[in-house]
């Protein structure tokens, strides 16, 4: 299994997301963007930053203290392209994820296995669509925990609007995925 959906988990408290939320909506968001631009995937950018101080609290207190990172992701328009492209992610082997916008009706996060099994999937990896067989997909649901295994070849599609989500970076499962 490559994901989880942790619906037992209590959802994040709501005036934490309208301060996520007005902060990326009052700002003006091309200024916040110069110097967050991390290209993902060569093909969308990803900013990110970290939680407030008492969101990190509430996590640590209600979700989870294991996380090593703990931040706000915004997926943001790019020149049209509508997709993170298959990759393995940098810095955690697992990410549980909190969506506040989805990016499109249609969003899918899609797991995949490279065609060439003699290749070693490790962190940090980039993939083209052609290499790849899917082998599993999800519809990450808004505000609900849910459990990706980082290091497995995924890509996120149909995302050509601002994508939000809190996502805390793990190195080890804590509920048996």
């Amino acid at each position: 299994m490559y994901y989880q959906i942790l619906d037992h988990l209590p959802q994040v408290p709501q005036h934490f997301i309208d301060k996520i939320m007005n902060n990326i909506d009052n700002l003006n968001f091309d200024e916040y963007m110069k110097g967050r631009r991390t290209p993902v995937a060569g093909n969308k950018m990803f900013p990110r930053s970290p939680v407030e101080d008492d969101l990190k609290d509430w996590i640590i207190t209600h979700i989870t203290d294991r996380g090593h990172l703990i931040d706000v992701a915004v997926t943001d328009y790019d020149n049209n392209k509508v997709a993170l492209r298959p990759h393995t992610d940098r810095t955690r082997e697992y990410t549980l994820m909190y969506l506040l916008k989805t990016g499109g009706d249609d969003h899918r996060t899609v797991f995949y296995k490279p065609k060439d099994t003699t290749i070693n999937v490790v962190r940090n990896m980039d993939f083209d669509y052609n290499e790849l067989n899917e082998i599993d997909s999800i519809h990450v649901p808004l505000y609900t925990w849910t459990l990706l295994h980082a290091v497995t070849v995924h890509s996120v599609e149909n995302i050509p609007g601002m994508r939000v989500a809190i996502q805390i970076g793990l190195e080890e499962n804590f509920v048996g995925l």
